[in-house]
């Protein structure tokens, strides 16, 4: 089949079903000419303008197949016709090839925008949650101070309502005014402002504490900065917090006992008033050093070692200490120091409190000079009597001879009450400190005792196998004597029940007889109920040795009744192995 264009030349050309026409032909050649032509221009222009490769192979598939045509219209050789079709479908290849390339870089686009959007849904889910969750109220206003978005409203009165309306829709009077200012300060100089203010809701006092910050988006309009963002937290619990920590500082600084406080490595961070007058030491004298600064040397290694122990296990620390002031003076103090705790239960710092009580100690030791003079003297004149007492018994009959045996029986019982008395003095003066003790091990002993001194009385005893009560080591003399004054003053044949009871914090012991009972006047004073006058009077000395050695024990010490007859003591003291 020949080529249509030579047909042309020849003035004739072929079609399906006759000839065409050689004019219509030309004119379809020659628009087809132009248009690639026109195309051409329109890539170059593009190219020109956009600067985009992309164009330059399409400016180069329009010329050479603009070639092509010309070739075929001015009859040139089909040889040289074919060579620009043949680059024609080298550029196609090309083009393939790019197409492909740009293809998987499509699709690798694609997968990065998929994982983005992924990424940007989670971060926008967790900003809602955060939002949610944010103990904080956050608004954005514009430059008029009107609210224009509410991202987190955890407050009942911020609601979604709240955009559109103005600053002072959102807060009181007083406050709104300030809170116009720190916007637009925000806004103009984009610093961070802060203002505190409070309000009366139902009767409370609530405490706010507000920010603002600017809203600066450097891809967005201009306008982005004009925006101010503001968050507001209520603080109440806050200042109420400082607000007791101001009246516990007041308190402190008005307490007359020295109080000072240390940190972790016994650094003193705070004394009070009463603290500089005691020691004579000034705040700026003794803040940053340790509590060494008022050692007297009255106390070993082992004293401190057991105090820093037992404060750095996190608990409590009591006991009598021997200081010196910054004269050079002794004096004695009754100590405790208390482990302070944050939320999560460490130990932050450590509290010390000290009472004075050097002239307690003087009157003491002076009470102690006095009871070894008196029982000195007693004993000596005692001795004396009941020696005449003695040689008058032996020499005398009838009322003389009773009267004789009377004295020395009343001359050793005053023997007996000095030595209690000396126990009692000595609880007082030593003033011992109580510390976890198995109780029934002392229950017994006492028990065994008085079976020995009297062995017609009946003791029945009911007690744990062991139970601890922090208590002083004399509890077990005290026992004794409460044993024994109930078989002293029972029947003929004394029964005598000793129970020791016990509770989640407490340990008592109960002490019953069927005796005639403590009267009820002995029992008030021993209980503090009734204060010891000319008309009442305790006689018993070995129930106030009682009394001291519960007291001390830091428990309580109180009387029942027995049914039909008797009575019960009872002593409780806290539990030590709970």
């Amino acid at each position: 089949m020949s080529d249509p264009t030579d047909a042309y030349f020849r003035g004739t050309t072929i079609r399906a079903g006759g000839v065409l026409p050689m004019d219509a032909l030309g004119l379809t050649l020659v628009v087809s000419v132009l248009l690639r032509l026109v195309g051409v221009g329109l890539s170059l222009v593009l190219l020109y303008h956009v600067r985009d490769r992309r164009f330059a192979f399409l400016t180069l598939l329009l010329s050479l197949m603009a070639v092509r045509q010309l070739f075929t219209l001015t009859g040139s050789p089909s040889g040289l016709a074919e060579i620009p079709g043949l680059l024609v479908s080298v550029l196609a290849l090309v083009v393939i090839y790019y197409l492909h390339g740009y293809v998987r870089e499509e699709q690798a686009t694609k997968a990065e925008l998929t994982e983005t959007n992924r990424t940007l849904r989670a971060s926008r889910s967790r900003l809602a949650a955060t939002a949610a969750a944010s103990p904080e109220d956050v608004v954005v206003f514009d430059a008029e101070g009107r609210c224009v978005e509410v991202i987190s409203g955890n407050d009942e009165d911020v609601t979604r309502d709240l955009v559109g309306r103005s600053v002072t829709d959102l807060f009181p009077s007083e406050p709104a005014e300030r809170m116009r200012t720190a916007i637009e300060t925000t806004r103009r100089t984009g610093s961070v402002e802060r203002l505190e203010y409070t309000t009366d809701r139902g009767g409370t006092q609530r405490w706010y504490d507000v920010q603002t910050a600017r809203v600066d988006d450097p891809d967005s309009s201009a306008a982005a900065g004009d925006r101010v963002l503001a968050s507001r937290r209520e603080i109440t619990e806050r200042k109420e917090r400082e607000r007791d920590r101001r009246r516990f500082r007041r308190a402190v600084d008005a307490a007359g006992a020295a109080v000072y406080i240390t940190d972790r490595d016994a650094t003193i961070t705070y004394v009070n008033p009463a603290f500089e007058e005691i020691t004579g030491y000034t705040a700026e004298e003794t803040i940053g050093r340790t509590p060494r600064l008022l050692s007297s040397g009255a106390h070993d290694e082992a004293y401190y070692e057991r105090l820093w122990e037992t404060i750095e296990s996190g608990r409590t620390w009591r006991e009598e200490i021997t200081n010196e002031r910054k004269s050079g003076e002794r004096y004695h103090a009754s100590q405790t120091i208390a482990p302070v705790f944050d939320e999560d239960g460490t130990i932050l710092e450590f509290v010390a409190i000290q009472v004075e009580v050097t002239d307690r100690k003087l009157r003491e030791r002076q009470l102690a000079v006095l009871d070894r003079m008196l029982r000195h003297n007693l004993r000596n004149d005692l001795s004396l009597v009941l020696g005449h007492a003695e040689t008058l018994e032996d020499a005398t009959e009838g009322d003389l001879r009773e009267s004789a045996r009377l004295i020395q029986e009343t001359g050793t019982g005053l023997l007996e009450k000095a030595e209690t008395e000396r126990r009692v003095v000595q609880l007082i003066t030593e003033n011992p400190t109580p510390r976890p003790l198995d109780v029934r091990p002392m229950v017994d002993a006492a028990v065994e005792t008085v079976r020995t001194m009297d062995p017609a009385a009946t003791i029945e005893v009911e007690a744990p196998e062991s139970v601890s009560a922090v208590t002083l080591p004399a509890l077990e003399t005290a026992l004794k004597e409460l044993i024994e004054n109930a078989i002293i003053h029972g029947d003929a044949e004394p029964r005598v029940w000793v129970t020791v009871e016990t509770t989640d914090e407490t340990v008592s012991v109960r002490i019953a007889d069927d005796g005639p009972g403590i009267p009820e006047q002995e029992r008030a004073i021993l209980t503090e109920t009734h204060d010891i006058d000319a008309l009442h009077h305790g006689s018993g000395i070995g129930l106030w040795y009682v009394y001291w050695v519960t007291k001390l024990s830091g428990g309580r010490l109180f009387f029942e009744d027995r049914s039909p007859c008797g009575s019960v003591v009872v002593i409780t003291l806290d539990r030590a192995d709970r």
